[in-house]
């Protein structure tokens, strides 16, 4: 029912019109669809067992109900199930008919919806570029705001459109800040509120790059001098380690903003806050995949850069480490010193339980962690290996496959890894070479 309500605030609120020649084939593919539905209830149309007359006659009421409030895809879904129970070449004909005119209503609705919401987006933009204070873009803010819509599923073409419309807010709602910081005479703060926009990709660009960097550099003269580069180095770095929760990104980001500048180290520094950001903001969210992929694919800067951050990093993978290997939280040793030693007291624990599948996506893990930029050493692609084969005799044996299990046991054994339960493999080897010798002696003929 939600998105129901959602289609039909958005027509509401838009105030957008559908063409007349539209609505007007509309009404008359559903006047002739009435017109077949009513010849088929005429009293001994059909015999009184056939209850297809019945169900066109509900078929008719719920979408004059669809129709009615603008349910375009509730009545194409109705027509979509009755046309595949339907054998009449007539009534097919009429319901594709109904259900053409209705996708173009549909459509319709959608292209004045997004129609408007480019017009107000652009006019947004050209107050914007004329404003000079905080008061000259109420209006643009208050008319954009209105267009939001109401909770609910909409397609695609819609979904774009209001993420346009959100991005377009943002902005706005940044630039007020810029214009009211600015007439206030604090060109500096003014300054890191333009640098927030330039870095901040969410944003939708209602104002040409080359004018936001007109007015930064007009605001240049009462930024710090280069000569105290190192100082905010040292205080940037500081800001980070005094973050000791992901919960304070958000504020951590904003004390930085003031320290975007040409120092290098500075800014690759503030780059990797971002990127962690976003994954938490994914994390938060449930997009776990992406979250962990921010994660690990950290920037290319050097470690000096970001070994402030390590802290903050290792939290958001603590976090995200029980959702990719598909473990209780509580095998996470988030005490641990790095994800290494995490990882490994994970193999132990599986080794222990002989959950050797666990094992194997621990050690994976750790090759795509710590060792993502190059070949693992020698002692995890053996263990990685040697896991490997240990499934496959585990999955041979269960099959009955008795030989194929010796065989991938024996490779699995003879593995260079270390952290392979080598004794128990040695015993199921053992019990292998035992059964196969007793098969032998029991397949082989007695002699008088």
């Amino acid at each position: 029912m939600s998105w129901r309500v959602g289609i039909f605030c958005v027509s509401a609120f838009a105030a957008v019109t559908i063409a007349p020649v539209t609505q007007a084939s509309l009404d008359d593919a559903l006047a002739k669809f009435r017109a077949a539905v009513v010849r088929e209830l005429k009293p001994g149309a059909k015999p009184p067992n056939d209850n297809r007359a019945s169900q066109l006659a509900m078929l008719l009421a719920r979408l004059q109900t669809d129709l009615d409030h603008q349910y375009w895809k509730e009545a194409a879904a109705q027509l979509n199930y009755f046309g595949d129970q339907e054998r009449s070449p007539e009534m097919l004909e009429l319901i594709h008919e109904l259900r053409l005119e209705i996708l173009k209503q549909s459509e319709a609705l959608e292209n004045a919806i997004i129609a408007r919401i480019d017009a107000t987006i652009k006019e947004a933009g050209q107050a914007c570029s004329g404003a000079r204070h905080p008061t000259a873009v109420d209006e643009a803010f208050r008319r954009l705001s209105e267009l939001r819509p109401a909770e609910g599923l909409k397609s695609e073409r819609l979904q774009a459109a209001y993420q346009k419309l959100n991005g377009a807010i943002l902005f706005v709602a940044r630039w007020q800040d810029y214009l009211m910081k600015s007439s206030a005479g604090t060109p500096k703060e003014a300054a890191d509120v333009l640098q927030s926009i330039l870095n901040d990709t969410k944003l939708y660009p209602m104002v040409d790059r080359s004018q936001l960097l007109e007015r930064q550099n007009a605001l240049k003269p009462s930024l710090p001098s280069e000569k105290a580069s190192d100082e905010q180095a040292q205080t940037a770095a500081a800001l980070v380690e005094a973050t000791h929760s992901l919960e304070d990104l958000d504020e951590l980001c904003e004390k930085l903003a003031r320290f975007v500048g040409n120092d290098k180290k500075i800014n690759a520094l503030i780059q990797e806050i971002g990127i962690l950001r976003n994954g938490y903001d994914e994390y938060r969210t449930g997009l776990y995949g992406a979250a962990f992929d921010h994660t690990v694919a950290r920037s290319r800067s050097r470690a000096d850069e970001q070994v402030q951050l390590l802290p903050l990093q290792q939290q958001l993978l603590f976090k995200l480490l029980p959702v990719y290997l598909n473990v209780d939280p509580s095998l996470i040793d988030a005490s641990a010193a790095n994800p290494s030693d995490c990882l490994l007291g994970l193999v132990k624990r599986a080794r222990e339980s002989h959950d050797w599948r666990l094992a194997l996506r621990a050690l994976e893990t750790l090759q795509l962690i710590v060792y993502r930029l190059g070949p693992p050493p020698p002692w995890l692609a053996a263990d990685i290996a040697g896991y490997s084969s240990l499934i496959a005799a585990i999955n041979a044996e269960t099959a009955g496959l008795q030989e194929q299990a010796a065989d991938a046991y024996k490779k699995a054994f003879d593995s260079t890894g270390e952290n392979l339960p080598f004794e128990w493999i040695a015993e199921k080897l053992k019990t292998l070479k035992l059964a196969k010798s007793v098969s032998s002696k029991a397949k082989k003929p007695r002699t008088r």
